[in-house]
């Protein structure tokens, strides 16, 4: 019994520390998806925490962040010092910049590169920081006929941060297409292939397999499409082909790929467009309902959460999300199943145990 308690209590430590979390919840509050425990990892207060991303070995978190004067910033979380380091900082102010997108931030497959695209003008820029050097490098841009390189991704694994996979209003007015972008010998992000090319059809925030041969993406908010949702683009024999063997995951925004690549999380909301107010839900990359995240409490309307790059590292799910902030800005968060729920994940069933609960 002694052994039995200081392994428990060895455990708990071990997850304070890795976590560095500022609040734990079991299932209940603010979350209720049955079988999880909650971590505030970041406790952003004001700011609005956005696009938290997983390492590859999950010991880091890169994210960024909108401060109340709109000061837009990417930063790095290690959890296991608890240092958060600033890689790069604007004025995310619209009226003085004259635009800005939202930015992601992304690793390399090695963990050794994180990505980011910044589009303001008179300095649009790609940006990648070296994390064995701890040095940054601002990528320029050449001229095209769209408007900015948007919500970006490394195309591939990412390792020599020489491709690239975005969305732009490729047919100029208010159609977004997503392109792949190439970094040419003068340092400049060069746009290249229209993957989408649909008069139609808006195409946005795309993330990228290891293998650069699939893309995950979300459309929507046409007539030719109402509802927002979830698809992917699939390079068969050097043609880019939507939904192949897929099932579009409708009622749903902003998708990443889990770590490994056999999940993917959407912001998931009701039928009507509601745009990143809503459940987390986890399907399979085959697009098969797996669990919501976030559980029937939370969201539909009411919170701000979305998933990020990397998404599930191991027994991790990664998010941010407005609940539990009471100054207005949104945190970062991570789920851990309890272990009778993580056999369920890998036999793909807690879909059918969660639907048989709520019946009981």
């Amino acid at each position: 019994m002694m052994k039995m308690k200081k392994l428990a209590m060895f455990v708990i430590v071990v997850g304070l520390i890795l976590t560095g979390s500022a609040s734990t919840w079991a299932n209940g509050a603010p979350f209720n998806a049955p079988g999880f425990t909650y971590t505030k990892v970041v406790d952003a207060g004001s700011d609005i925490a956005r696009a938290p991303t997983f390492s590859p070995d999950g010991t880091k978190i890169a994210y960024t962040t909108q401060s109340a004067t709109n000061v837009r910033a990417v930063k790095l979380y290690d959890r296991t010092t608890g240092v958060t380091t600033t890689l790069d900082s604007w004025d995310g102010d619209g009226t003085v910049d004259g635009k800005y997108f939202q930015t992601s931030p992304y690793f390399s497959n090695d963990g050794t590169k994180i990505g980011w695209t910044v589009c303001r003008a008179p300095t649009d820029y790609a940006a990648v920081y070296d994390t064995t050097t701890s040095t940054l490098v601002q990528y320029g841009t050449v001229p095209n006929s769209g408007s900015d390189m948007g919500n970006s991704d490394f195309l591939g694994s990412g390792n020599t941060a020489d491709q690239w996979v975005a969305w732009e209003y490729g047919e100029g007015g208010s159609v977004a297409d997503i392109f792949l972008y190439t970094l040419n010998t003068n340092g400049q992000y060069v746009q290249g292939l229209n993957l989408t090319a649909t008069a139609d059809y808006k195409e946005y925030e795309p993330d990228s397999n290891k293998a650069g041969d699939k893309i995950l993406f979300w459309s929507g908010e046409t007539t030719a499409e109402p509802l927002d949702t979830t698809h992917t683009l699939t390079n068969v024999e050097g043609t880019w082909t939507k939904d192949v063997n897929f099932n579009p995951i409708t009622g749903s925004t902003w998708a990443f790929w889990s770590e490994d690549e056999t999940k993917i999380g959407v912001t998931k909301f009701d039928d009507a467009p509601g745009y990143g107010k809503g459940d987390l839900y986890v399907y399979d990359s085959n697009g098969n309902f797996l669990l919501d995240l976030t559980g029937p409490g939370v969201g539909q309307g009411t919170d701000w959460q979305f998933f990020g790059f990397n998404f599930n590292v191991g027994n991790e799910y990664l998010f941010s999300s407005t609940a539990d902030n009471i100054s207005g800005g949104r945190d970062i968060w991570v789920a851990v199943p309890e272990p009778a729920t993580m056999s369920l994940l890998g036999l793909g069933g807690l879909g059918a145990l969660i639907r048989k609960r709520r019946k009981a």
